[in-house]
């Protein structure tokens, strides 16, 4: 993925991804996920049968902020609950099918 001055998400419907970059490995399944900052280099991305979505946007600093820092992680290693206790009301991820309408 190279070097950028947009930060990315990346999320992992299917398959696998391995990101490596500062010096660390991170292993991403399915239903896995990274935030990775702007000018964070990533110095190889393997994937092994990957269905993911990746997100690229330019980051706009704030003064006084500091800036995000790299996030991995997993939908699986943060329990659910409903959005202002309201059960009714859910977060889907649809499936993407290229062509279909």
């Amino acid at each position: 993925m190279g070097n950028t001055c947009a930060q990315r998400f990346i999320y992992v419907m299917r398959g696998a991804v391995t990101l490596e970059g500062k010096g660390k490995r991170h292993d991403l399944s399915t239903r896995g996920y990274a935030y990775l900052p702007e000018d964070f280099l990533t110095s190889r991305c393997q994937r092994k049968e990957p269905g993911c979505g990746l997100l690229k946007k330019s980051y706009e600093r704030v003064d006084k902020i500091e800036p995000p820092r790299l996030i991995v992680s997993s939908e699986d290693a943060i329990s659910s609950h409903a959005l202002d206790g309201d059960s009714d009301l859910q977060v889907k991820v649809p499936a993407a099918r290229p062509g279909a309408i």
